[in-house]
């Protein structure tokens, strides 16, 4: 018995019943298959039986496979997209930092790392000079970081609350590379720029050419260290 697709609906020769058409994607390939094997049961049993086998041959991946895919494809590549290079540079920092900071940045936090014991928080910008897509704009913008103060923030996912303001302490984290050994996932190829948000200037962004001081990833925790200790925790008063 053969079948034909007609728009979205699939036709049986033998018996000419048509029979709504599932809409699925294209990774359900495999398991559409069944899915029309039920929808002809009535009229096509040999299709089911198919339909049947089919799925049986089919290599379901666990949790870990899945993850493992995920992590790949989101950082597998030297040039990370910049959806997904934040969470590299978090990474990068934290692998420096004492215990004393934890990150913070799940979710729509409004910052990134928090002093356990003071309260002070850490807030972590990043540019690159390489980008992960083909191709080089005629006129490369100069690299700069976003400092524009956000109103809210959520704890919770469901409820925002007020942002108490910037971060006391922000690192600027820049990649300079531009030939093919750029990797952004290489700590020793990051420069970084510790401030003070008091020193920063009262604008939405600021550009790398505004800051000074640049430090290697070995001189960071150090840099951040000096920065907390200047500052009186806000818990303590002014």
């Amino acid at each position: 018995m053969a079948m034909r697709v007609m728009g979205r609906s699939l036709v049986t020769k033998k018996s000419g019943r048509e029979v709504a058409r599932p809409q699925v994607g294209p990774s359900e390939r495999a398991s559409e298959l069944f899915v029309y094997g039920r929808a002809l049961a009535a009229s096509a049993p040999s299709a089911y039986r198919f339909c049947e086998w089919a799925s049986a041959k089919m290599t379901i991946p666990n949790a870990k496979e899945i993850a493992k895919r995920a992590g790949d494809r989101a950082f597998g590549n030297p040039l990370v997209e910049n959806t997904w290079r934040s969470h590299v540079v978090e990474m990068i920092v934290e692998s420096v930092l004492s215990a004393e900071w934890k990150w913070s940045a799940e979710g729509w936090s409004g910052w990134d790392f928090e002093h356990v014991k003071t309260g002070l928080r850490l807030e972590v910008k990043q540019s690159a000079a390489k980008q992960s897509w083909k191709g080089t704009p005629k006129r490369p913008s100069p690299p700069k970081f976003s400092i524009k103060t956000a109103k809210v923030h959520w704890t919770d996912g469901v409820n925002p609350k007020p942002l108490p303001g910037r971060a006391e302490i922000y690192v600027f984290a820049y990649h300079p590379i531009k030939d093919d050994t750029a990797d952004h996932r290489d700590p020793l190829q990051w420069t970084f720029f510790v401030v003070r948000t008091r020193d920063l200037p009262e604008a939405e962004e600021i550009f790398l050419s505004e800051l000074s001081g640049n430090l290697s990833i070995a001189e960071l925790a150090a840099s951040v260290e000096a920065a907390r200790l200047s500052i009186q925790s806000p818990a303590s008063g002014p």
